[in-house]
């Protein structure tokens, strides 16, 4: 069975909980086999068992089970805001 890597952005991000748990939400999605999550980097690597699913796709799958956490995720790296 071919499998898919893609590493999205995740915007939110802040302390070593939300590590644990974007990669708990995002390992009960159907069809993930593996996640790493980088806080330094501000990623999510996801591997699929779907060789079709894109990685909007997958944007799509995973907002709406971040979004009430406080994350988002996108496809390409977000813009940090600094609030002063």
């Amino acid at each position: 069975m071919d499998q898919q890597a893609h590493t999205l952005h995740v915007k939110g991000m802040h302390c070593k909980a939300c590590i644990f748990l974007i990669q708990d939400t995002v390992s009960e999605i159907e069809g993930v086999n593996h996640v790493k999550v980088s806080l330094r980097r501000q990623t999510v690597e996801v591997i699929h068992s779907d060789e079709e699913v894109t990685p909007e796709q997958l944007s799509a799958i995973m907002n709406p089970l971040l979004h009430p956490h406080g994350y988002s995720i996108h496809t390409e790296p977000q813009e940090k805001t600094i609030n002063r």
